[in-house]
């Protein structure tokens, strides 16, 4: 799909209300864009960070370890059923205009274009529908690790002891890692920006267990913290976004998600870091991981331009069964602050 560079611009003449529509917009058909090139220049979600792999061991397995006759991750299996009572998100069309619809005009399958100031819906593609997440789910997860920290109970300088039963899923479900060793001490800090920045799952199940004991304990306080911030159309089962059937979302509450994190300082912070090296361990030495949203952008090129808005960071998604995912976060030329996330996309 051949997609138009187009800059904003503004009649003095022209109602406010068409001014955020039209920069809206342009905003939209530069990212669709970004999207769609995926496939070129992003292939994977979260490849394993580069290391050098000489004297570097192998993942340590205990004698017998648990077989997987499935690639459906299983870590979590709480059944708990999504409150269809919690109060709807703050979503609506701007007064007196319909919310766009992008019907026949992106390469992915469900989108939302929201605003954040007002937490108007732009424009959307199927963003009610029930679709899988990847590893935009990974947003949820930073999420419940920041609160848990901020709240007292934990620090960002706690140690977690890696042992098999957190990461049997990722390697069972063949997910994005940072090679993380049965009996290697991490710190929480390092397991944060290992999970957004690289999207490891690993490094997320780490959390997941500091934070709930479990994975599939986790699973719930995910759900419950989806109801409490009006996410009504998910249902979580990993903190990682490994397959599962009934782990899924919907574009609208991704966005709902990605807007309600990204009003913490710290959470959002660790979203724009392009580049983050975490501390040495026995079995590691330092390592610099690098963004994947980063890798996509810094991959783009041709003669298409990115105008009337700057990327300011947000979480990649990729999985067989969710196709492309991106939950980006940027800020036009006039200071307003737009969330899109597109889901589903096949690559070019």
């Amino acid at each position: 799909m051949e997609i138009r560079e187009q800059r904003i611009g503004f009649d003095q003449n022209m109602p406010p209300l068409r001014h955020a529509v039209i920069a809206a917009t342009g905003f939209l058909l530069s990212l669709v864009f970004l999207t769609s090139t995926f496939l070129g220049h992003f292939l994977a979600d979260a490849p394993s960070v580069p290391v050098e792999s000489s004297g570097l061991p192998a993942v340590v397995l205990p004698e017998d370890p648990p077989a997987s006759t499935t690639t459906e991750q299983t870590v979590a299996t709480d059944t708990t059923a999504v409150d269809t009572t919690a109060p709807p998100p703050i979503y609506y069309p701007v007064s007196g205009e319909a919310t766009a619809s992008l019907s026949g005009k992106l390469n992915s399958d469900f989108a939302i274009l929201m605003r954040t100031s007002d937490g108007a819906s732009v424009a959307e593609l199927e963003a009610d529908a029930r679709m899988y997440p990847a590893s935009m789910t990974k947003i949820m997860t930073l999420i419940l690790a920041c609160e848990y920290v901020e709240s007292g109970a934990g620090s960002l300088d706690d140690e977690i002891e890696i042992t098999w039963d957190m990461i049997k899923g990722v390697y069972d479900g063949d997910g994005s890692n940072i090679s993380l060793q049965i009996g290697e001490v991490v710190n929480v800090k390092d397991m944060i920006y290992a999970t957004m920045l690289p999207s490891a799952c690993d490094a997320s199940a780490a959390l997941a267990w500091y934070v709930g004991g479990t994975e599939k304990e986790f699973a719930k306080l995910m759900n419950e913290k989806a109801r409490e911030i009006g996410m009504t159309g998910s249902s979580f089962k990993n903190s990682s976004g490994l397959y599962h059937k009934e782990h899924y979302s919907t574009a609208r509450d991704v966005a709902t998600m990605l807007n309600y994190a990204i009003q913490d300082p710290f959470m959002r912070e660790v979203m724009q870091t392009e580049e983050y090296t975490i501390s040495g361990t026995k079995y590691h030495g330092r390592r610099t991981l690098r963004s994947t949203l980063s890798k996509m952008l810094s991959g783009y090129s041709g003669t298409q331009v990115l105008r009337g808005a700057e990327i300011l960071g947000g979480k990649t998604g990729t999985l067989d069964e969710a196709g492309k995912c991106l939950a980006s976060f940027a800020e036009s030329e006039d200071g307003e602050l737009y969330i899109l996330v597109t889901a589903k996309a096949s690559g070019s």
